[in-house]
């Protein structure tokens, strides 16, 4: 074989392989392209899973929002009412026994109303922005007289408004009933709630715990 013979053929072979290079790169690229495709399509893919976890949180907090708002209006509505009968109590002269026992189920009811393992009526919680009062009897309510604050726990025997002529009494009363209803109304814009208001039909049940 000659030099220009054995030239030819190597040349042949580099050209075979220059084509079978080519038609690997080409493959390659057809791969390259086929992953890439893959992969925004999984990017766009996980995209909606994020949206729609995204979603779902956005969800879930709501509901976690609605069902705390409906606890601590529960608990404020059975106050109002309790508030209506320390009122009555009040102007009829009722026995100081029977105010008292009404200023306990208040405590009580601002004690036991909790959603999760949290109080709702101690002063510290918040829902969807609307600060929850400290509802017991001895911070409930404010009027001052004399440089000095009345609270609804001063009607409690042994408390400066015990037996007290119904005239203050009675607009301390009044103080925290209102304060209940500025916040119920805020919880649930949608339904008026004014002073001494029951808690709403169907919403959330109290559990009291003695």
């Amino acid at each position: 074989m000659g030099v220009n013979e054995r030239l030819g053929g190597l040349g042949g072979v580099r050209s075979a392989r220059i084509a079978q290079l080519a038609r690997g790169e080409s493959t390659a690229s057809r791969g390259a392209r086929t992953m890439s495709a893959r992969d925004a399509a999984g990017a766009v893919g996980r995209g909606h899973d994020r949206a729609d976890v995204d979603f779902a949180r956005a969800a879930a907090r709501a509901a976690h929002d609605a069902e705390r708002a409906r606890a601590a209006d529960a608990g404020l509505g059975a106050i109002g009412s309790l508030l209506g009968e320390v009122r009555q109590l009040v102007t009829d002269g009722g026995r100081q026994v029977e105010v008292d026992a009404v200023l306990a189920d208040v405590d009580r009811v601002a004690g036991s109303t909790t959603y999760g393992d949290g109080k709702l009526l101690d002063g510290s919680a918040a829902v969807r922005g609307v600060a929850l009062p400290a509802a017991d009897a001895a911070r409930l309510g404010s009027v001052r007289r004399d440089d000095r604050a009345y609270h609804v726990g001063d009607l409690r025997t042994g408390g400066t408004l015990a037996g007290a002529p119904s005239g203050l009494a009675t607009e301390v009363v009044d103080a925290a009933a209102a304060q209940v209803a500025r916040v119920r109304a805020a919880l649930n814009p949608a339904r008026p709630s004014g002073p001494y208001a029951a808690p709403a039909a169907g919403g959330s049940q109290l559990n009291l715990v003695a």
